[in-house]
């Protein structure tokens, strides 16, 4: 058997939404090798950041 060392260079977008008008809150462009979790609360707090004293946040949904 074999190994064969494989680079995989490309992009993800990660973002949050709001459900109901399908307006971006906050989005993040990084690496397509890390993984989602180390974003997911840095993303979730700006999102926070862009709607105070407006709206809050009262469920967050990861989907991929």
């Amino acid at each position: 058997m074999h190994a064969i060392k494989v680079t995989v260079n490309g992009w993800k977008v990660l973002l949050v939404i709001d459900a109901v008008t399908r307006m971006p809150l906050a989005i993040n462009v990084g690496p397509i090798q890390e993984h989602e979790g180390l974003w997911a609360r840095a993303l979730v707090t700006r999102a926070r950041m862009h709607l105070a004293g407006d709206a809050r946040l009262a469920k967050v949904v990861f989907d991929q």
